[in-house]
């Protein structure tokens, strides 16, 4: 009995000794309590050092092995940086020279996207050349970034706008920004009133790009010109007494035939007004008689003719927005007393007009403000 108490005390008393001591760790303090010891542990007061631990760019021997970061093979790379080698020393590597390390190594550096590693003008970011590369490399031929087929004339080339292919030069070396106005105000191409040259059947067929007035303001703006080369001279056209008469040629326009045809085909509204000047000849109202019988008449680009010498002219959209002829005499001429016409029809430019009172030989003269009253069409 006395046996047996002495071997259960003796028992007792190495299990208090064993649980003083953390287990079988011959001793050894768990201090930072990471489950390894002093004996293993290379920093007992950092949890997150110890034997099992993963090696991560730090500077720190975090595995306990000795070796730290790059010398370690059991590093974590994705804790690191990636590199690229930059073989012409511009500051850019090559993207298929990535290299995973905590530190960069010889000759490489952290930005990539270099096009040619062999030559220092390249490199994202460079000043875009003449010479038929891709300095900057943005994928893009410098002297030719819309890969249109035209340098750009920054380059000494003939590209108008070089970051758009559907702007470049056809026919006659010019670029048309779009097939009318209308095309160019839609596309944010425009930039305010002014000239531009179109294009309306398309680049590469058919016309070249010939330029026009666009009015980008006036409703919504997007408004094609259609200019006169010439007024219509204040002068006695006709004798031999009234009669109804067109003029012997047609009114001359800057444009030609198939280029306002053109224009036509693509245009939904047009409007112009006509600006008749005279000297006893009567226009539209004649306020002695308060007749309608010498109202003029007049011809449409395609051939189209208005009624004449009647108050109304439909079918046709015309207005007599100032009657300045009515008093048949004494208006020399004058804007100021000119009867304006207005149509809003997409036949526009007039092209003609007839006459009734215009043939005495007091004498009786008329004419018109074409150059500064253009048609339009949208």
């Amino acid at each position: 009995m006395r046996t047996l108490t002495l071997m259960l005390t003796l028992v007792l008393s190495a299990c208090r000794t064993e649980k003083a001591t953390g287990g079988d760790t011959g001793g050894a303090v768990d201090a930072d309590g990471d489950g390894h010891d002093a004996s293993v542990d290379c920093d007992d007061s950092d949890a997150t050092v110890h034997p099992d631990a993963a090696e991560v760019c730090n500077g720190i021997d975090d595995d306990c092995d000795g070796l730290t970061d790059d010398a370690d093979s059991d590093v974590d790379m994705s804790s690191g940086t990636t590199w690229y080698t930059d073989a012409d020393g511009d500051g850019y590597g090559t993207t298929a020279s990535g290299v995973g390390a905590c530190d960069a190594p010889a000759g490489a550096v952290a930005l990539d996207g270099d096009c040619d590693d062999t030559d220092a003008a390249y490199h994202p970011g460079a000043t875009p050349g003449c010479d038929g590369g891709d300095r900057d490399c943005d994928g893009l031929v410098d002297n030719d970034a819309d890969m249109d087929g035209h340098a750009a004339d920054s380059c000494g080339g003939d590209d108008c706008d070089d970051t758009d292919a559907s702007i470049r030069p056809d026919g006659t070396g010019d670029c048309a920004l779009g097939l009318t106005c209308a095309d160019i105000l839609a596309m944010d191409r425009s930039t305010g009133d002014g000239q531009y040259f179109i294009d309306p059947d398309g680049y590469g067929t058919g016309l070249d790009p010939f330029e026009v007035p666009c009015d980008m303001t006036t409703d919504g703006g997007g408004w094609t010109g259609l200019a006169y080369a010439a007024d219509l001279p204040l002068q006695q056209w006709f004798t031999g007494g009234d009669g109804w008469r067109y003029l012997p040629d047609d009114f001359e326009l800057v444009l030609s035939d198939e280029q306002i045809a053109a224009l036509q085909a693509l245009s939904t509204e047009g409007w112009q007004d006509y600006v008749g000047r005279c000297e006893g000849v009567i226009h539209y109202f004649y306020e002695t008689s308060g007749g309608y019988e010498d109202a003029f008449g007049f011809r449409f680009f395609d051939g189209t003719e208005t009624p004449r010498g009647v108050g109304s002219y439909a079918p046709h959209d015309v207005t007599v927005t100032s009657d300045g002829c009515a008093g048949n005499g004494g208006e020399g001429g004058s804007l100021d007393q000119a009867t304006v016409f207005h149509f809003e029809s997409v036949l526009v430019p007039l092209t003609n007009v007839q006459c009734r009172d215009c043939g005495d030989e007091f004498p009786e003269q008329f004419g018109a403000a074409l150059i500064d009253n253009p048609a339009w069409l949208r």
